[in-house]
């Protein structure tokens, strides 16, 4: 799933929204592992990764079948950060130009080469530390 947050030039309101809709899907997620181990059914898992960049939108496809996307390199990167959330054990993860913009409590978890982006600095929210 990809969530798009409309941004005002300095970002820091979307950034916002942003970060507490993540934590608040990790908060909803772990109220419900009792209930789910209980039930018998699979633990839920989900990864978020947030980056702030420019995308561009829209129907792409043939007239018989459109599909709404998102597409630039500010979702390859979001991408590149999901993938590195199993890697480094983080059910959140932002890219530096997210955490500048966004200006909450951070903890630096390193800059890690990917493809396509080299020396991807991540952070995870403060509160998972």
């Amino acid at each position: 799933v990809l969530a798009v947050f409309p941004a005002t030039r300095d970002g820091s309101a979307a950034g916002s929204s942003a970060r507490e809709a993540a934590l608040a899907l990790q908060a909803r997620l772990e109220a419900s592992v009792d209930r789910r181990l209980e039930w018998g059914q699979p633990l839920a898992a989900i990864d978020v990764a947030l980056h702030f960049g420019s995308v561009h939108y829209g129907n792409v496809g043939a007239p018989d079948r459109l599909d709404f996307t998102v597409i630039g390199q500010a979702v390859n990167t979001a991408a590149r950060i999901e993938g590195l959330c199993s890697m480094l054990g983080e059910p959140v993860l932002a890219s530096e130009e997210f955490v500048r913009r966004e200006g909450g409590a951070w903890d630096d978890r390193g800059a890690h080469d990917v493809k396509g982006v080299p020396q991807l600095r991540v952070f995870r929210p403060a509160r998972f530390s």
